[in-house]
This record gives structure tokens, sequence and C-alpha cells, in this order.
């Protein structure tokens, strides 16, 4: 590969791993979701946390999906000799669709619990 594709490789590269930061936040979101009902116990502290990283969640998808779209163009723009997205892009690109998903469906099951019984279970610790 000749020294003027280097630049052009390190901007794929930078979108790749923003692309893989982005899908970092939300499988953080998914953890901290599932943290907060798997055990069957509603802990304060994973509450908390799984409602503070909600907050962003929706911000973060949409940032995943620009970043993606922008990703190809990048490619097709600077006429990068490298496929994207690849197999592998688009595998991450649907586990972040499922993740967010599975994510939105723990906040809503968490709003059907009554709040009495979130703090009955606080108060008791």
């Amino acid at each position: 590969m000749p020294d003027t594709d280097v630049p052009v490789c390190r901007e794929l590269a930078k979108a790749r791993r923003v692309l893989q930061s982005i899908a970092d936040d939300v499988r953080s979101a998914l953890s901290a979701a599932n943290l907060s009902f798997s055990s069957g116990e509603l802990s304060e502290d994973h509450e908390t946390e799984f409602l503070g990283m909600m907050e962003v969640l929706d911000s973060n998808y949409a940032a995943y999906r620009k970043a993606f779209e922008n990703t190809i163009d990048l490619v097709e723009d600077l006429k990068i000799p490298t496929q994207f997205p690849t197999r592998e892009d688009n595998d991450r690109l649907q586990e972040v669709k499922t993740m967010y998903f599975r994510a939105h469906g723990y906040k809503d099951a968490r709003r059907q619990i009554p709040c009495s019984v979130i703090y009955h279970k606080y108060q008791k610790a």
C-alpha cells in the first residue's frame, strides 16, 4: 500500500474505534439492566446506575447509527480499498440493535413495578 493511503486507512481505523466505543456504551447499559433485574432483587445502586445509563441510551444508539452511515460514506468518498460494512461490522450493528431494544425492554418492565415494592426492598437493606 502506498504511503499516501496511510492517512486514509487511519481515518477508517478511527471510525471503527468510534463505533466500538459507542457499542461498548450500549453494552454497558444492558449490563446494568441485567444487574438491576437478574437477581430478582432490585439493588438501589444497580437501579440508579441503570436509570442513569438509560438517560443517554437513545443518543448513544442514534450516534452509533450515524457513525455507521458516516463510515460507509467515508469509505465511498475516499475510495478506501476495503469493504465497509464487512460481515463483522453488520453483525456488530445487529448486536447493538438487540442490546438497545433489550435495555428498553428492561426499562419498560421497570416502569411496571410499583414504586412501593421498590422502596420497600430498599428499606429492608
